[in-house]
């Protein structure tokens, strides 16, 4: 199994917050996982503290295109019409025919 990362600041929050919990379960939804935090403060001591949060994802296994410049491509999961690829990985922004929508292409799919 092979993981991409990802570094992300999720901004200022005092405490644990409703909004940073939203946060952290969007990402999940699309299949990043927390593996590590920071909480920075500013040394003027004028703001409240930034978040920044490691994530990680099992990597998609799909091969890259044959033109490598961002942009939508054929689906190579064959769930939608077309996947973005952003010029270094699959992303989860899929289109339909008609939408944009969003699908982790690596989701596995419940047996229930």
């Amino acid at each position: 199994m092979a993981w991409e990362y990802q570094v992300v600041t999720l901004g200022q929050f005092n405490g644990v917050s409703s909004e940073l919990q939203n946060l952290l379960n969007q990402f999940g939804s699309v299949g990043w996982e927390v593996c590590g935090f920071t909480v920075t403060s500013n040394i003027a001591g004028n703001q409240m503290p930034t978040t920044t949060a490691l994530l990680k994802r099992e990597r998609s296994d799909f091969a890259a295109p044959a033109e490598s410049s961002p942009g939508w491509k054929v689906d190579p999961a064959k769930k939608y019409v077309h996947r973005w690829w952003d010029g270094l990985r699959w992303t989860e922004s899929v289109h339909d025919g008609t939408a944009n929508k969003v699908d982790y292409p690596d989701a596995r799919q419940s047996a229930g």
